[in-house]
C-alpha cells in the first residue's frame, strides 16, 4: 500500500495563468497562486516518492484536501 502525503505545487508569479477580467477580479482576491506539479506519497517500504502530474483529482473531501494535502501557504 501507499499513503498520499501531499499535493506538490510550484508558486506562480502574480497574474500568471490568468487573463483579462479574470485576473483583475480574482487575482487580487485569491492571494497566493500555484500550479500542481504532482503527488507525493510514502510507499509500502516507507520511502517518500513523487509522481509528476499536471492535474490532481482528490477523492477525499475538500476539508481533508485543504488541511492535509495542500502546502500550508495555499490553505
Amino acid at each position: 500500500g501507499a499513503d498520499v502525503v501531499g499535493i506538490a505545487t510550484q508558486d506562480l508569479p502574480p497574474g500568471e495563468g490568468m487573463r483579462g477580467r479574470a485576473e483583475r477580479r480574482l487575482g487580487r482576491r485569491l492571494g497566493q497562486r500555484a500550479r500542481v506539479t504532482g503527488v507525493d506519497y510514502r510507499d509500502a517500504e516507507g520511502r517518500l516518492q513523487h509522481v509528476p502530474a499536471d492535474v490532481v483529482v482528490s477523492a477525499v473531501d475538500m476539508f481533508q484536501t485543504d488541511t492535509r494535502l495542500l502546502p500550508e501557504h495555499l490553505r
